[in-house]
């Protein structure tokens, strides 16, 4: 019989591990650590994963020698006058690839390899962009629900006062009502906020496959940037680190093999051809005899002419698509990155006025109107007002920030960092 202590100690532990795997894990997570596990984790990601070795597949297969063929014949006149005559013959043919023909073959794999991998990074790289937006929009989300309950807070002291003014007659009822109004206002949008951010969570938890009982925790806070990115006549090459034009360009490769191998196809199908025969005949006088025949032979499927000029004229057109696509694709980029730089810029400037100019004014404007209500000279009432101007300030400061770093983020992203 088990003593009472080893059946508690085994309930105790049986207890802990259900515990553990109902309240799930806490999951904290810094930009980098978050940015790095939704692109872990994103579908597309995976799926290059999996295209890569599709790819190395088909180069393997591709590569690969023609298949041979293989025939076995036998005849007889059993529908003639049947003297035993019979043949037994067996053949063996062999495609061969011209020069040109694996050439082609070798570029259209290599093209397809390395559109593969552009292929990745591209998904990686919109992973990663949209993983930092929405880190981004958490982080202000949740810095906009902190700001609210102050303005709630503030909406309700003022309201009660001009309430409790209101019932000594000192205000009238019309300010009564306005300012509950808005006290009211500040709660459902204090509510409002609650309700994005627990959707942003959501999101959040969606691209990360985290499980419904883990805790979320996001480390850090939007704040002025320290560090701004580089503009596009810095940075060096950033062309050549856009995924999209790489991938574009890949394209282009393959599409200009594809013209290669049709013109290859100009030589038709060469195949080389070996043959045996045992046959039983009859040779007069001597009447059945055994005969034995082998050889090789050479053989050239030519295509037809007008079949093969289509197909070539369909392959030249899919290139000329192929690089109308990359050339529009830089232009766009160009624009995008120079109006990305301009946008940051801007921001930048605005920011910094909030932070050097209305800010500093914002404050200077409190700290006189709390003076000038503790020696009498404004009520209350006045001095909650330019609070709440200040605060007014701030949630258009945070509305900012977020904007600017959203920009920031896309500028990098357009500089192929």
């Amino acid at each position: 019989m088990k003593s009472p202590i080893f059946v508690l100690r085994h309930i105790l532990l049986i207890t802990l591990f259900l515990s553990q795997t109902v309240s799930g894990e806490v999951l904290q997570f810094t930009l980098d650590t978050f940015v790095e596990r939704a692109v872990a984790k994103d579908l597309g990601v995976g799926e290059s994963v999996y295209a890569q070795d599709v790819a190395e597949a088909r180069k393997t297969a591709a590569l690969a020698a023609p298949d041979p063929e293989v025939s076995l014949s036998y005849g007889t006149d059993a529908l003639g006058n049947d003297e035993g005559e019979r043949a037994i013959g067996l053949s063996l043919s062999q495609s061969i690839r011209l020069p040109g023909q694996k050439k082609a073959l070798r570029e259209i794999a290599t093209a397809e390899t390395a559109l593969v991998n552009a292929s990745r990074r591209e998904a990686s790289r919109q992973a990663a962009f949209r993983a930092k937006k929405l880190y981004l929009q958490v982080l202000a989300a949740r810095e906009r629900v902190s700001f609210a309950r102050q303005v709630s807070e503030l909406a309700d002291e003022l309201a009660t006062f001009v309430a409790s003014a209101a019932g000594r007659g000192e205000a009238s009822g019309i300010d009564a009502g306005q300012t509950k109004l808005k006290s009211l206002a500040a709660k459902e949008k204090q509510a409002a906020h609650e309700q994005g951010l627990s959707e942003l969570q959501a999101q959040a938890r969606a691209i990360l496959r985290a499980k419904p009982m883990d805790e979320l925790i996001f480390e850090g806070a939007l704040a002025f940037p320290e560090e701004r990115p580089s503009s596009p006549d810095d940075a060096l090459n950033w062309r050549s680190r856009r995924s999209d034009l790489a991938l574009a360009s890949r394209k282009e490769d393959r599409a200009t093999a594809r013209v290669k191998e049709k013109k290859a196809a100009r030589w038709g199908t060469w195949r080389l051809e070996g043959f045996m025969e045992h046959a039983r005949e009859i040779d007069d006088p001597g009447g059945l005899e055994r005969e034995k025949s082998h050889g090789i032979g050479f053989a050239v499927e030519l295509p037809w002419w007008g079949r093969r000029q289509a197909e070539e004229r369909e392959a030249k057109a899919e290139l000329g698509a192929a690089s109308l696509r990359r050339d529009v694709l830089a232009e766009s980029i160009a624009i995008e990155v120079r109006t990305a730089a301009d946008r940051e810029k801007i921001l930048f400037q605005r920011l910094s006025n909030f932070r050097d100019l209305l800010f500093p004014l914002a404050e200077s404007n409190g700290k006189d109107a709390l003076e000038a209500y503790s020696q009498g000279q404004i009520s209350l009432q006045q001095a909650l007002q330019v609070r709440e101007e200040t605060l007014r300030l701030r949630g258009e400061y945070l509305d900012l920030l977020l904007e600017y770093h959203l920009a920031a983020t896309h500028l990098r992203v357009a500089l192929g960092e």
